[in-house]
């Protein structure tokens, strides 16, 4: 059973968070900070959307996926607040720690560094190669363990889960008040399971068999070493009745080949 809290009556944290993805808020329940996410409007979309997306239920429940495949991940909860029903995400940064994401770290490559295809600073790069090689040159990602390997599970689980909207900013590690870095838990996942998708479009992406190839999740990736690679997307393995093509993963756009894989 999936339980709703009512926020209602929950008072303002006085806590502010960025991003771009519809209205966020932070609240105090059972003394805690919380941020909570409203569903965004669609009326900017074309085509057959719906009036508000589902990144809430989104959220939540591409969370959940992580937790149940024992990945770190932030903690979720549904709620209602304003009449709406919104995800509230516990803030992993209390008590005493920010969030630097991969965009940021990334910045602090000197441009001499060989090897890369795009300047080596460009926070916003997205090439694969680029990325690899960030994460093995960048000292904070290289003192901590099992950085490359959430990188990866992301890669994976973000394609299986359709989240079309991983990028450098919505991943990182946490610095804390003595200055020691550890991976911050996975976060951001609103734009899993299709949010911007009606009810009967989602039935219908689903019970079409030609839409879909059944039994993989469809392409994350990629330009990989200066080549783009067309070759057979990660299979994982059929669950219903198919996943849907992932086109595109987060800003990446190609497929990937399963024998890049580190």
């Amino acid at each position: 059973m999936i339980n709703i809290h009512d926020f209602e009556a929950c008072e303002e944290s006085g806590r502010f968070y960025g991003g771009n993805a519809g209205r966020k808020i932070g609240l105090v329940w059972r003394d805690d900070d919380w941020l909570v996410k409203f569903p965004g409007p669609t009326g900017k979309l074309h085509g057959g959307v719906p009036s508000y997306t589902t990144a809430p239920l989104s959220e939540w429940l591409g969370s959940h996926v992580y937790g149940m495949l024992g990945i770190p991940v932030h903690e979720t909860v549904l709620g209602i607040r304003d009449g709406r029903v919104v995800c509230a995400c516990r803030d992993f940064t209390l008590p005493d720690s920010t969030l630097v994401s991969f965009h940021d770290l990334r910045n602090s490559l000197s441009d001499d560094e060989p090897g890369f295809t795009e300047d080596a600073s460009t926070g916003s790069g997205v090439v694969l190669a680029d990325v690899r090689s960030a994460i093995h040159r960048i000292p904070v990602l290289r003192a901590i363990d099992g950085v490359s390997d959430r990188f990866w599970d992301m890669f994976v689980v973000d394609a299986f889960i359709r989240n079309i909207d991983r990028n450098n900013t919505n991943w990182g590690v946490l610095r804390d008040s003595r200055r020691r870095f550890s991976l911050a838990p996975v976060y951001d996942n609103g734009n899993s399971f299709d949010d911007k998708r009606t009810e009967s479009g989602i039935v219908r992406r689903l019970t079409d068999s030609g839409s879909h190839p059944s039994g993989c999740v469809g392409c994350a990736l990629l330009l990989c070493d200066g080549q783009w690679h067309a070759h057979r997307p990660v299979e994982i393995h059929r669950i219903g009745t198919g996943c849907g093509v992932h086109k595109g993963f987060g800003p990446f756009h190609g497929t990937v080949r399963s024998d890049v894989l580190p």
